[in-house]
């Protein structure tokens, strides 16, 4: 009778635990979803920005040819003399 309890209490304690890990996780993944829609739509606002300055645009044929873009808009440019 005691060895059964045991069983079952530590079933259920397992479970339990499981399922709280399952919603951390899943909450988790929303906020890296959020981040991951916030960096692409800043992204995105700074691709479209340098593409409208006409002098420093990327070239069409370049970018019809390019695979990927890559684009990073915390990056600062610096030069030291």
């Amino acid at each position: 009778m005691k060895y059964s309890f045991q069983k079952k209490f530590a079933c259920a304690f397992g479970l339990v635990l499981m399922l709280g890990l399952s919603a951390t996780f899943v909450s988790a993944q929303k906020k890296r979803l959020k981040d991951a829609a916030r960096h692409a739509s800043a992204a995105a606002r700074v691709f479209d920005q340098v593409m409208a300055v006409r002098d420093r645009s990327i070239p069409r044929e370049l970018l019809d040819r390019a695979e990927a873009i890559a684009v990073f808009p915390g990056v600062v440019k610096a030069a030291f003399i």
